[in-house]
């Protein structure tokens, strides 16, 4: 009976640790200041292996308000990334003092559309072809 005082109360225990640790679960957003001043076109965005440092790099890419590229390296704590709903929404950076929210398309989606054709030839491929 001791015993499975004792496990309830250690399970207790991890679990209020838990819960304490855990974020509201809402995605941390820009600030409407820097959204208004700071957006800018996404040109491409990625995660570099860093070594032995604790965080790995992020390197983005953007176009400045005069058409000219830049290119910003910065620790990946400091990168907050958002996936777009939207297909037809372009990608963007947000630079809010020194966070960058990073608007972007997801890699991979996945489409269970019929395709629909007729086969014509089955004929075989060779490495020369």
């Amino acid at each position: 009976m001791k015993i499975k005082s004792i496990v309830s109360l250690i399970g207790i225990l991890i679990m209020s640790v838990l819960i304490v640790g855990c974020e509201d679960g809402k995605e941390k957003q820009p600030k409407q200041e820097a959204s208004d001043k700071h957006k800018q076109e996404l040109i491409y965005f990625e995660q570099l292996s860093n070594g032995d440092e604790d965080y790995p790099r992020a390197e983005i890419g953007y176009k400045g308000k005069n058409g000219k590229t830049h290119t910003y390296t910065t620790e990946s704590k400091n990168v907050y990334e958002h996936i777009l709903k939207d297909s037809k929404k372009k990608p963007y950076v947000i630079k809010d003092g020194k966070k960058y929210h990073v608007y972007r398309l997801p890699y991979m989606t996945y489409d269970n559309n019929e395709i629909e054709g007729e086969v014509k030839d089955k004929g075989a491929v060779s490495k020369d072809d």
